[in-house]
């Protein structure tokens, strides 16, 4: 992650460990399990304001391995009954986050 600024490098890293907890989950359970955890790192993770291309780049890679992921979840029961796509959205957009609204 050479030429990546302190907050890209949290971001991506906290993105790659949510792809490794969500590769875990196998019903609603683990769902909520995983769930609860990613909420909490993801909440404190601000928002990412500016970025060249190449950081923007990276970003949108790490993102997308999550969003995959989630894709292929939605078609099971807990994704809807555990709101995993409060969990979705909170990954990949910065501004749903609670540390948006901090000043």
């Amino acid at each position: 992650m050479a030429g990546l600024d302190r907050p890209f490098m949290q971001e991506i890293k906290a993105l790659g460990e949510a792809e490794t907890m969500l590769k875990t989950i196998s019903d609603a359970k683990s769902a909520k399990t995983v769930k609860v955890k990613l909420m909490h790192k993801f909440s404190m993770l601000r928002p990412l304001l500016h970025g060249t291309d190449a950081q923007l780049e990276a970003l949108a890679r790490a993102q997308n391995k999550v969003s995959a992921i989630m894709w292929e979840m939605k078609k099971q029961p807990y994704f809807e009954s555990e709101n995993m796509q409060e969990l979705w959205t909170v990954m990949t957009h910065h501004f749903a986050r609670r540390s948006a609204n901090r000043k």
